[in-house]
C-alpha cells in the first residue's frame, strides 16, 4: 500500500505496513505534501522506494514546497511518527524519512529507523525547524554520497542534549547550508 496526501491534509494511521512500494518522485512508501497534520502509529515502512534522480523520502515523505512570497521552503506540517519502523527504504536524499522547510513540528517517538540508503541522509534528511527524537534507534542507514546516516543541511552546530550518555553520534550527523537545530532525547545513532 501507497498514500499520497496533498497539502492541508490530516490523517492518522495505526498498525499499517507499507511494503516493496515505488514512487518515480517522492514518498516511496507515504507522501504528504504540506500543512498536513500526519500522526503514524505503530505501522511498519519496509523496502520502499523513491527513484527519481531527485527523489526524497524513500519511506516517508512529509513536506515542505517553495513559497515564492517569502523566497524560502515552508512545511508547516505538525508530523508525528511513534512506535514505528523505517527499515529498506531507498531514495536520493533521505532513504528513511525526509522532511524540508520551516514551521514544521516533527516529533520521532520510540522508532526504529535501520537500514535505508540515500545518496544523502540514508536515515534521516530534513532542514529547518527543530525536530524532537526520542527514545529511537537509528543504525546501520548508509548514505552513499557524504558519509552521513542523518543529513541536516545546515551552517550552525547542532545542538543536541544527551542525558545519560545513550546518545553516541561521532561523524553520524553532517550539517550543511542553512539553519536549523535537532532536539534529540534518549536515542541511539550509531553506524
Amino acid at each position: 500500500m501507497r498514500i499520497a496526501f496533498d497539502a492541508s491534509c490530516t490523517a492518522t494511521i495505526t498498525n499499517c505496513t507499507f511494503t516493496s512500494n515505488t514512487a518515480t518522485s517522492d514518498g516511496g512508501g507515504l507522501y504528504c505534501w504540506y500543512q498536513c497534520a500526519l500522526d503514524v502509529n505503530d505501522s511498519t515502512f519496509g523496502s520502499n522506494s523513491a527513484t527519481g534522480t531527485l527523489s526524497a523520502g524513500g519511506g516517508i515523505y512529509a513536506g515542505g514546497t517553495w513559497d515564492d512570497a517569502g523566497n524560502a521552503w515552508y512545511n508547516g506540517g505538525q508530523i508525528s511518527l511513534k512506535r514505528t519502523q523505517v527499515t529498506g527504504n531507498t531514495a536520493a536524499f533521505g532513504g528513511g524519512l525526509y522532511w524540508y522547510g520551516d514551521e514544521a513540528d516533527i516529533a520521532v517517538t520510540d522508532c526504529l529507523i535501520r537500514n535505508n540508503t540515500a545518496q544523502d541522509g540514508g536515515g534521516l534528511y530534513w532542514s529547518g525547524g527543530v525536530p524532537k527524537i526520542t527514545d529511537c534507534i537509528i543504525r546501520g542507514n548508509t548514505a552513499l554520497g557524504p558519509l552521513y546516516a542523518v543529513l541536516v543541511p545546515a551552517t550552525t552546530p547542532i545542538r543536541t542534549i544527551q542525558p545519560r550518555g545513550l546518545l553516541r553520534t561521532p561523524g553520524l550527523i553532517r550539517t550543511i547550508r542553512t539553519p536549523c537545530s535537532i532536539r534529540t532525547i534518549r536515542s541511539r545513532l550509531r553506524p
